[in-house]
């Protein structure tokens, strides 16, 4: 084979990226025989070669070049991706590490040992299973090796103990790194500091678990209370005992004092009971001014004890900003397993006995009877039946005579409300009506009342036998928004003089909302309709 330099020389030119840059190193290597040069050269077609050129000599004297090249590309990228991966091993905001064959710790990444509190050079060397505080290693290396041959990694929880300080929940992807015969060569551990993860879980599961005002369990902790001590109960223990307890009249908190001093009293309330269980007791809001006890093991005896302590610590006077103030409760018991076999079936049970409780003048405690039951029932129906009376004319206004003593002539007439219902007969007003305020529809009755007795007035009138008809109008009526209006136009609708209507109204009108009530109560004046104070000291408002 014929030696041709030019015609290699030419053939690279044409190959490499930068043609011009290989000619000049061929000048100047041409111009220096005795340099010894190695170079790269990038191809066009992106890889790179090593070019080694050497003196060529005889007998002392340099008669040529010796060129030699290497195909480097893939050493390159080798090496980059090492050098890339050196980087990331470095910046990597998680905690890394390398342990060799044994074990042993070989490097550690910067966020390691910001985790672990110490310096690299502390720990080099360390076996992992020390690093990680672990007491049985032997036990801990079989799990991993087990995990290892099946899929290359192990990945668990752990306490991570720390230089000078509280150690830390951590999670650890533990990789095994093998040879081209199967032997263990190196590991890389990926840690992962789990303190505000389990800090968030801890919030939320205050979150879900407990009051946010109190802080005092909630229902869903409760129930999952009395779920255990159901499943654990054996029939020899004596049960337990659920209390549901409800604040008297806190609403008037809330209404003259607003929400956030109400929030308050809430606090102290819960502050002051927990006093009244035992350790293995739990008090849990169940919601507004309403909470339930769990008494362990509580029977009876028991359930009457704590009830009696909950009424005393509630009558001692509350102090806030100053001001003095006291709150009744009232409270209802029931047992398991003879009131009911769950919580729901519990709390409705206490609720029961704690409703019969404010019925018969609040401030007290009650057991629950199965013939709570029937009577609330009882009440749900008449308060149903109260609703579709208006319907199906089954309410109807008689009017008692006013007379005077004097002369013996009819003066007025008063107003009064009458049920007759096919199911109940006759219900006495002393039934009905606190049971309509109770629940609100009193506004509705005695809308209706009225207009009923606006109309029956403008008909005696017209007839020629003008008689002033009283109407008693209850406290939730008379605060209504609309109430200064729809009076004045059903005066206008039925053309009644003013004067032939009164009002009768109970002293609580006046205790709730005094500025309030006097800015009503001068408008009604102002139309002309004559106002009396119904029942004064009783305290009782009804449209009987």
């Amino acid at each position: 084979m014929q030696r041709n330099d030019a015609a290699l020389h030419a053939h690279m030119a044409g190959r490499v990226l930068e043609p011009q840059a290989y000619r000049a190193k061929l000048n100047a290597l041409a111009d220096d025989v005795q340099e010894d040069s190695c170079d790269v050269l990038e191809l066009a077609d992106g890889r790179l070669l090593e070019r080694r050129s050497v003196p060529q000599r005889s007998h002392g004297m340099v008669v040529g070049r010796v060129y030699s090249f290497r195909d480097i590309t893939r050493d390159v990228q080798s090496q980059a991706a090492l050098r890339l991966a050196g980087r990331v091993f470095e910046a990597s905001p998680y905690p890394i590490f390398v342990a060799d064959g044994q074990h042993r710790l070989i490097r550690v990444n910067p966020a390691c040992e910001q985790l672990l509190g110490r310096q690299s050079t502390d720990v080099l060397g360390t076996e992992i299973t020390r690093l990680l505080g672990l007491g049985v290693p032997r036990q801990f290396m079989e799990c991993v090796q087990r995990d290892w041959e099946h899929g290359g990694v192990w990945n668990g929880e752990l306490w991570l103990p720390r230089e000078g300080e509280s150690g830390c929940a951590v999670h650890l992807s533990w990789v095994a790194l093998r040879g081209a015969d199967g032997q263990l060569e190196q590991s890389i551990g990926f840690v992962r500091d789990l303190t505000q993860q389990h800090a968030a879980q801890k919030r939320i599961d205050e979150l879900a678990y407990s009051d946010t005002l109190t802080g005092l369990p909630n229902r869903l902790l409760l129930s999952q209370r009395v779920e255990t001590a159901i499943r654990t109960a054996r029939a020899s223990d004596p049960g337990f005992a659920i209390l549901f307890m409800d604040l008297d009249r806190f609403k008037l908190i809330n209404d003259s004092l607003g929400h956030p001093f109400g929030d308050r009293v809430l606090q102290e309330v819960s502050t002051r009971l927990q006093t009244c269980l035992r350790q293995s007791d739990m008090l849990c809001r169940i919601g507004g001014d309403e909470f339930a006890m769990y008494l362990h093991g509580g029977d009876a005896r028991i359930a009457e004890q704590v009830a009696r302590r909950l009424l005393d610590v509630m009558l001692r006077p509350f102090m806030l900003d100053g001001m003095g103030f006291s709150i009744q409760c009232s409270i209802g018991m029931a047992l398991y397993p003879q009131d009911g076999h769950t919580l729901d079936e519990l709390i409705k049970q206490a609720d029961t006995a704690m409703y019969q409780v404010k019925e018969r003048g609040r401030g007290n405690f009650g057991f629950y009877q199965p013939q709570m039951s029937t009577h609330l029932l009882e009440r749900m129906q008449m308060e149903h039946a109260l609703r579709q009376a208006l319907a199906h004319d089954r309410l109807s206004v008689h009017y008692q005579p006013q007379v005077d003593l004097a002369t013996g002539c009819i003066v007025g007439a008063e107003a009064l409300l009458r049920w007759t219902d096919p199911q109940w007969g006759k219900v006495s007003p002393a039934v009905f009506i606190p049971l309509a305020e109770e629940t609100g529809y009193i506004v509705t009755l005695g809308a209706w009342v009225l207009e009923q007795s606006v109309a029956q007035a403008a008909r005696w009138m017209q007839a020629g036998l003008p008689v002033m008809v009283s109407v008693n109008i209850s406290a939730l009526e008379m605060r209504q928004p609309d109430f200064i209006e729809r009076l004045t136009q059903l005066l206008q609708d039925y053309r009644l003089p003013p004067h032939l209507l009164e009002l009768e109204l109970t002293e609580s009108i006046l205790l709730q909302d005094a500025q309030e009530a006097a800015q009503r109560l001068d408008k009604v004046a102002a139309l002309g309709v004559a106002l009396a104070i119904d029942d004064f000291g009783t305290g009782y408002a009804s449209l009987a």
